[in-house]
């Protein structure tokens, strides 16, 4: 049951930056990009048909950040234009309906969301967070992001009264980031790249397992999503 909760948790955990650079800097979650971005120590994991799985370790609490990627010849603009519709995700992402969202600010280049997972588990507490989403680049570094999301710190959410008051865990540390690396044959390899800190006593390789097969159904979402929406426009 467990593992059912963290499934949630992940898928909708999906994506952030801001112009001012001096007020996310000081974020703990913004400071995961450099370690995510980085090439080495990934290690290969798993295959699942078309779909490779890599996993790195961060810290010392030995929860790992994990990266999976697959080739696509869907255009960049339509996956980003999907991974930003927020108020759409329950219609696309899976088993998202215990999740409540609301959008909070936002700006040209970010948005600011809230959620509530609810657990529906006996003695496993409902989580909640912040984030900001953004497609704008990382660092002067950053050449293959395509969007990005960091958790928030509670204090830098204005969240509605009656989603703010519960018993919820608040999430305070995770970050995640989609790449396009451009092909010969004019496809791209998307990978999606995510670290995340669930917060109470939840056992290392339940995360593990969870976060592992959240992150292959998001990928997999977001790209049937953004095909079917091509394939409409195309009629």
């Amino acid at each position: 049951m467990k593992l059912i909760l963290l499934n949630k948790l992940t898928i909708f955990i999906c994506f952030h930056v801001t112009c001012l650079y001096g007020e996310i800097s000081s974020n703990k979650s913004y400071n995961l990009f450099s370690s995510l971005l980085d090439e080495k120590e990934w290690v290969l994991d798993e295959n699942i048909e078309d779909i490779t799985i890599s996993k790195k370790a961060l810290n010392s609490k030995n929860i790992f950040a994990l990266k999976v990627e697959k080739k696509s010849f869907i255009p960049i603009h339509t996956i980003q234009e999907v991974l930003k519709d927020i108020n759409r995700y329950d219609e696309f992402l899976s088993n998202s309906k215990t999740v409540k969202s609301l959008r909070l600010n936002h700006s040209d280049n970010w948005v600011d969301a809230y959620q509530y997972i609810s657990s529906n588990i006996p003695f496993l507490s409902d989580r909640k967070y912040c984030f900001r989403i953004s497609s704008e680049q990382i660092n002067k570094d950053d050449s293959l992001s395509i969007v990005h999301w960091f958790l928030l710190d509670q204090n830098e959410c204005d969240i509605v009264g009656e989603m703010y008051e519960n018993n919820a865990i608040y999430l305070h540390f995770g970050a995640g980031l989609w790449l396009a690396e451009k092909q010969s044959d004019g496809s791209s390899i998307i990978s999606y790249i995510i670290y995340i800190d669930p917060g109470g006593a939840i056992p290392t390789f339940v995360i593990d397992k969870a976060n592992r097969i959240s992150v292959t159904t998001i990928l997999e979402d977001v790209l049937t999503e953004a095909s079917r929406r091509i394939k409409k426009r195309g009629k």
